[in-house]
């Protein structure tokens, strides 16, 4: 569903990437307004972001932070950490930098501190762009999901065991914050 209300109907999958939590869709949608994709390797640390998202409900919510660092959490995997206030909801959308072009895609954030929020670079979203597979309904690739629970502690973690944690899991697939995080509309 479009922010407008406009539902379109038969979405495919054109490429997913389990282990960045991201999946490119494909749908019937004429005069849709899209977005530049920029070159998350461009950027720099200290730059203003913005992120659209729908944050607890509340559809077309602004956020505004800096991209605090890129981190390499394992095997070349690259995360953009941001100082955004993300919340449940964000995951998903994109992080645009001052010209309003995506660098990145909101995936997760750490609940046990404040103000430390990732991002997939945008960079392995045209990689997913430039592998796309056989189309796929969403019906069909729902019956090839295994719900995951993502790390759940009672007791507040530290930023080194999350990242370590991060290191084990993401490279074998293992953690699933949402179903996935982007959908990227193509004509």
């Amino acid at each position: 569903m479009l922010a407008n209300g406009e539902v379109l109907d038969s979405p495919v999958v054109l490429a997913t990437d389990e282990r960045r939590d991201l999946a490119v869709l494909q749908v019937k949608a004429v005069n849709t307004p899209m977005l530049d994709l920029g070159d998350s390797n461009a950027l720099t640390v200290g730059e203003s972001l913005v992120i659209l998202g729908s944050p607890r409900g509340l559809e077309g919510t602004v956020i505004a932070g800096i991209l605090s660092s890129v981190r390499d959490i394992g095997d070349g995997y690259k995360v953009l950490q941001t100082d955004a206030a993300v919340n449940p909801g964000n995951s998903g959308g994109p992080v645009m930098n001052a010209e309003g072009v995506v660098v990145g895609v909101v995936t997760f954030q750490l609940r046990s501190s404040q103000g430390l929020n990732f991002a997939v670079p945008i960079n392995y979203v045209r990689d997913l762009l430039n592998n796309l597979h056989e189309l796929i309904s969403l019906e069909q690739i729902s019956k090839t999901i295994t719900p995951r629970s993502a790390h759940n502690d009672s007791r507040e973690t530290t930023l080194r065991e999350t990242l370590e944690w991060l290191r084990e899991k993401i490279p074998l697939g293992i953690i699933t914050l949402s179903l996935f995080s982007v959908a990227i509309l193509l004509r």
